[in-house]
C-alpha cells in the first residue's frame, strides 16, 4: 500500500533532489523586497592575503535549486583539501530543510558564512547536497600575496 499525504488522501510525495542551476561565492547577496530583485554582488573564486590563517569576515554562497520533489534536508559544506586526501577536512557546514511542491519551484538557497577561517595557502571547497545526493560545488584557491 503507497503512503498518503495526511490532508488531501493522495499519495505522499517521494523526496527527489533538486538540480542546482547556480552556485556562487560572493561578498553579498541584495534582496529588494519592493522590486522582487536579488543582487549578486563581488562574486570570487580566489583570496589573496600576506599571511594565513586568514579569517573571512562573512562570505555568501548564493544557490538557485530547481526541479526537486518533497521535503529535504539542504546541506552546504566547506572544505579544506589536502594533498593527502583529495576529499579534505570539513571546516564547517550549515543546513537547512526545504520543501519543493512542485519541480517548477526554484529555491533560493542563500547561505551567510560568517568567518571562515583559512588555515593556510591552498584549494578549499564550498559543496551543496541535499538528503546526502551531491549537487554542486564551487572551489575558492587562497593565496599568499
Amino acid at each position: 500500500m503507497q503512503p498518503r499525504a495526511p490532508e488531501s488522501g493522495l499519495p505522499a510525495m517521494t523526496p527527489q533532489p533538486p538540480l542546482c542551476v547556480v552556485m556562487l561565492l560572493c561578498q553579498d547577496v541584495v534582496i529588494d523586497e519592493d522590486r522582487e530583485t536579488i543582487s549578486v554582488i563581488g562574486i570570487f573564486e580566489d583570496v589573496h592575503s600576506d599571511r594565513f590563517p586568514v579569517k573571512l569576515r562573512r562570505i555568501f554562497v548564493y544557490s538557485e535549486l530547481t526541479e526537486g520533489r518533497g521535503s529535504m534536508t539542504v546541506l552546504l559544506r566547506f572544505f579544506r583539501r589536502t594533498a593527502d586526501d583529495l576529499d579534505g577536512e570539513e571546516i564547517t557546514s550549515f543546513g537547512a530543510n526545504v520543501t519543493f511542491p512542485s519541480p517548477r519551484y526554484l529555491e533560493r538557497f542563500i547561505v551567510e558564512v560568517p568567518g571562515l577561517e583559512l588555515i593556510q595557502p591552498g584549494e578549499y571547497r564550498a559543496i551543496l547536497y541535499a538528503n546526502g545526493k551531491y549537487l554542486a560545488e564551487r572551489r575558492l584557491s587562497a593565496h599568499i600575496s
